[in-house]
């Protein structure tokens, strides 16, 4: 009897967890995440002042970014950019030039940076 009462118990908390509201943000396939014997997960909250240009980087994993505030520009060397606003998401792929802009002249933008790598590398080259 026990065990089904704790059984029950597993089973309406599992229901609970998954009923939440869940939006779907970025969904994006990747053979980019260094095949190392040990990752490191980085998570980063940038900020960008208005009317700001980042530099041309790199990384040597593939960034995951959410916006959360303001707008942001997406720039990769030789393609088009692309404009993300809050609630959106995108991936920075790994070993190619890019940077991201703040063209407003008042908003900050700020985003949350997802990052898999190898411990021994830099978030950005």
């Amino acid at each position: 009897m026990r065990l089904v009462v704790v059984a029950l118990t597993i089973s309406a908390l599992l229901v609970t967890a998954l009923s939440f509201a869940q939006t779907p943000v970025l969904k994006e396939r990747t053979t980019e995440i260094p095949k190392v014997a040990e990752h490191e997960a980085r998570m980063v909250v940038a900020e960008i002042p208005p009317q700001t240009e980042g530099r041309w980087h790199t990384h040597p994993a593939p960034v995951f970014i959410y916006v959360i505030e303001g707008s942001l520009v997406y720039e990769i060397e030789g393609r088009e950019s692309r404009e993300y606003k809050p609630g959106m998401g995108f991936m920075e792929p790994s070993k190619v030039k890019n940077r991201v802009v703040n063209k407003s002249a008042t908003e900050k933008v700020r985003v949350v940076a997802f990052q898999v790598s190898d411990p021994n590398t830099a978030f950005m080259e």
